[in-house]
C-alpha cells in the first residue's frame, strides 16, 4: 500500500513529482492498492475506486468516485468541492484548493 499526503507546503512539489507523473496512474491501472491524500479532484476522480471526504478528522462522506465528487450528499463535501473548483478557475496560485479553516479535507483513493 502507498500513501500520500498533500498539504501546503508539499503541494507543487507533490503535484509535480507524484500526481501529474505516469507512475501513481499506471500503479492504479495495474490494480495497485494505495491510499492517497489529495486536493486533486480530478487525479482523485480519474483514479480512485472509492473516496473518502473527512472533515476535523472524521469521514463524513463515502462512495464511488463519482458519487461523492459529481453527486456529493453531504452539504460540507458540496461545499468544499464549490470551494476548490472556484479557486482552481480563479487562480493559478499552488495554494489554490488549499483550505483555511484548521481542518484537515481529502479524498483517498
Amino acid at each position: 500500500m502507498a500513501t500520500v499526503g498533500c498539504t501546503r507546503g508539499a503541494t507543487q512539489f507533490l503535484r509535480a513529482v507524484i500526481i501529474r507523473s505516469p507512475l501513481m496512474r499506471t500503479l492504479a491501472r495495474e490494480g495497485m492498492t494505495m491510499l492517497v491524500v489529495t486536493h486533486e479532484m480530478g487525479f482523485a476522480r480519474e483514479v480512485a475506486d472509492r473516496v473518502c471526504f473527512l472533515h476535523g478528522g472524521l469521514i463524513i462522506e463515502e462512495g464511488s468516485a463519482q458519487q461523492v465528487l459529481c453527486s456529493p450528499r453531504e452539504p460540507r463535501t458540496r461545499e468544499f468541492l464549490r470551494h476548490v473548483l472556484t479557486n482552481r478557475m480563479e487562480t493559478t496560485d499552488d495554494s489554490a484548493g488549499a483550505n483555511n479553516d484548521g481542518h484537515a479535507h481529502g479524498a483517498t483513493a
